[in-house]
């Protein structure tokens, strides 16, 4: 039986110059194989879960797991799924690093899970762009004719001031009798203070709209001013729902965004963990075999 000091120096004296040379201690091929290892577990466990998921959810039957429900099984299935790759991939790094230290192969794993979380951005990137490009090109196809003739219906003319001339000279040319307008004059006159008072505008003739509404609605005026003042009324509570969400929506966005930071950084502790178990099984079994020896 060799003595424990002359292990250790033989140890040392066998490893010392393969890390004489900078970055020496670093093996590419066994992060990237870590890395492949990785991807794959992934793409295994999105189609296991998918299955999982579709096997759950059954279109033709009445009771269905809430959508609350499904959102948070697929967020704790991806987030359990990639720690398990992370450590998988983490291990197959350390144990392919060519070192018997614990650090080195913690190293390994956390490059291991960088190059995974630069991939993933890359790919996502991609979806969205792909996704904003169809959508956007799908939206100008369709509002490109109604753009083109609602411009050619209403023409904004201004001067130099920025004085809305087409609009004031509508208002000069509108005859003083509401009776006497046409349905579509009517609709546009209605349709344009119906949106002043929705954004709160002060530039509003009540009494002219209050006519308009009396004359082609068939109500007396007070019946057309509690129309507007139900229509304001409902324009504010429009308005404060839709302040509502936009807080609910920065609440969620903060929420992920911390939740995301933290699944990714227990990733990163997840692959570090796994590269250090990988280096440390090479080091023990170096040591089985000296014993051997």
């Amino acid at each position: 039986m060799v003595p424990t000091s002359t292990v250790v120096r033989e140890r040392e004296v066998f490893y010392r110059p393969r890390f004489s040379v900078p970055f020496s201690r670093i093996s590419w091929g066994g992060i990237f194989v870590g890395l492949f290892v990785l991807i794959a577990l992934q793409m295994i466990f999105t189609l296991l879960g998918a299955g999982i998921g579709l096997s759950v959810v059954r279109p033709t039957d009445d009771v269905n797991p809430s959508a609350a429900a499904i959102t948070l099984g697929v967020g704790l299935w991806w987030v359990v799924t990639n720690w398990i790759a992370l450590v998988a991939g983490g291990y197959i790094a350390g144990r392919l690093a060519g070192s018997h230290h614990g650090h080195d192969g913690c190293l390994h794993g956390t490059v291991t899970w960088a190059l995974g979380l630069v991939v993933a951005g890359v790919v996502l990137a991609g979806a969205v762009g792909t996704g904003a490009s169809v959508a956007g090109k799908a939206v100008a196809t369709v509002a490109a004719p109604a753009a083109a003739g609602a411009g050619a219906a209403a023409v904004r003319a201004t001067d130099g001031s920025g004085l809305n001339v087409g609009e004031r000279a509508r208002e000069l040319l509108r005859p003083n009798d509401p009776a006497t307008l046409s349905d579509e004059a009517a609709l546009a006159e209605v349709t344009t203070g119906a949106a002043r008072i929705a954004t709160g505008s002060t530039e509003v003739d009540r009494d002219r709209l209050a006519k308009v509404i009396a004359a082609k609605g068939g109500v007396t005026e007070d019946e057309a001013k509690a129309r507007i003042d139900q229509w304001e009324q409902k324009a504010k509570q429009v308005k404060e729902e839709a302040k509502q969400a936009a807080d609910k929506a920065v609440v969620m966005a903060r929420h992920t965004a911390i939740w995301g930071f933290l699944v990714i950084l227990i990733g990163a502790i997840a692959a570090a963990l796994g590269g250090f178990v990988g280096a440390r099984a090479v080091a023990a079994e170096d040591d089985e075999v000296v014993e051997l020896c």
